[in-house]
């Protein structure tokens, strides 16, 4: 565990101490990737489970180490995260980007914008809502203006026949 606690801490500045609370949550699995001798990209994913029985994960800590950036590290441990869903029975992946660039990133890789906060969402619409109550404080923005967008993206792994998504409860509300 050490090294993925080193390498969640150089790449989103959180504490070590932070770090290995995040690895600690039961439930969770850390996909790796790594060099002859070094961890170089990494991604947590949560289990999640929707009102309708529809199973997912939700993609968080998704990282490369900057040494290692550019030579399709990111979509190899994405790709990783979409087969380990597919093998686990998941009906999607959803995140929440830090940036609009990852953003744009992401949306190449077929995520979506289906996605929506559910304090933006019509409880009464066909919305599935996500349970992730356990995981919410660690989507919470920063305050500084560089924690997540406020939207979240969706990978569909079976056919959701264009239903919306929405977290159950706002991500970082407690």
């Amino acid at each position: 565990m050490k090294d993925r606690v080193k390498l969640f801490s150089l790449c989103f500045g959180d504490s070590e101490e932070s770090a290995r609370e995040l690895f600690s949550i039961e439930d969770i699995t850390t996909l790796t990737e790594y060099t002859d001798r070094d961890l170089c990209a990494m991604a947590t994913l949560v289990p999640l489970e929707c009102g309708d029985g529809t199973r997912g994960f939700y993609a968080y800590g998704v990282c490369v180490h900057p040494e290692y950036r550019g030579n399709g590290a990111f979509k190899r441990i994405m790709k990783s995260c979409e087969a380990y869903a597919i093998e686990n029975g998941a009906d999607f992946i959803c995140l929440i980007p830090a940036d609009t660039r990852l953003a744009d990133t992401y949306a190449r890789m077929g995520y979506t914008d289906k996605i929506a906060l559910c304090h933006n969402a019509d409880k009464d619409s066909e919305r599935i809502f996500v349970l992730s109550e356990k995981f919410i404080e660690y989507a919470t923005p920063d305050g500084d203006g560089k924690g997540p967008i406020p939207y979240g993206l969706m990978k569909p792994l079976t056919s959701f026949e264009g239903r919306n998504m929405a977290f159950h409860s706002p991500m970082g509300d407690s």
